[in-house]
């Protein structure tokens, strides 16, 4: 790869990852994870783990180097959503809201 490629994928990478940092900083030092969603958490981890082996695999240093870093930045507003039970470790069923159930009782088939 020319020199010119290398340069760009380092500096993409870099950038790349210094977009997590300052949300990780203020999620990290505020506590307050509300307005994260857990799905785009969960969508880039698992996107950056792709990119991670993907980078293992052509032994690529700047795609090692972005989707491990991000990885890791990621893992402390998991721990906060954690902490603040907006996540759980085990899958739930959603609750539905009150007036949700009430209409699913009510429009219920039964069959004898």
């Amino acid at each position: 790869m020319d020199f010119f490629g290398e340069l760009t994928g380092y500096l993409a990478a870099t950038l790349a990852t210094l977009t997590f940092l300052p949300q990780a900083l203020k999620t990290f030092r505020t506590r307050d994870s509300k307005s994260l969603s857990t799905a785009t958490l969960t969508l880039s981890f698992l996107g950056n783990l792709c990119w991670l082996i993907n980078g293992l695999a052509y032994q690529n240093m700047a795609l090692i180097f972005s989707g491990l870093f991000i990885m890791i930045l990621l893992l402390p507003l998991f721990w906060v959503k954690y902490q603040n039970n907006e996540i759980s470790l085990f899958l739930k069923s959603p609750k539905l809201p009150e007036k949700f159930s009430a209409l699913h009782s009510k429009n219920t088939v039964t069959i004898d």
